[in-house]
């Protein structure tokens, strides 16, 4: 089972969605960074978790951050993989 499709069974989804995906990478460059100082991605050790969540600002900035991090993901594949496809669908 993928990091992603766990990602997803926890989120109480029988199907596996984009956001999934970015939840798998980020989890994946941060152990990166953890382990070797730096990601491809550059992605700070504490990422997702710096911020708390007892509030709903803190929330918004963590949501923030996960769009922000999936819009340098894409950039990241068209950069790297020009003549990659992608199709997302929609939920």
């Amino acid at each position: 089972m993928s990091l992603s499709e766990t990602h997803a069974k926890l989120s109480l989804r029988n199907r596996v969605l984009e956001e999934d995906a970015v939840i798998a990478i980020l989890l994946y460059e941060i152990s990166i960074t953890a382990r070797h100082g730096t990601s491809v991605l550059c992605v700070a050790p504490n990422a997702v978790f710096p911020f708390e969540l007892c509030d709903e600002h803190s929330l918004n900035q963590r949501d923030i951050y996960l769009a922000q991090f999936h819009q340098q993901l894409l950039q990241f594949c068209y950069t790297y993989a020009p003549g990659m496809s992608v199709h997302f669908s929609e939920e």
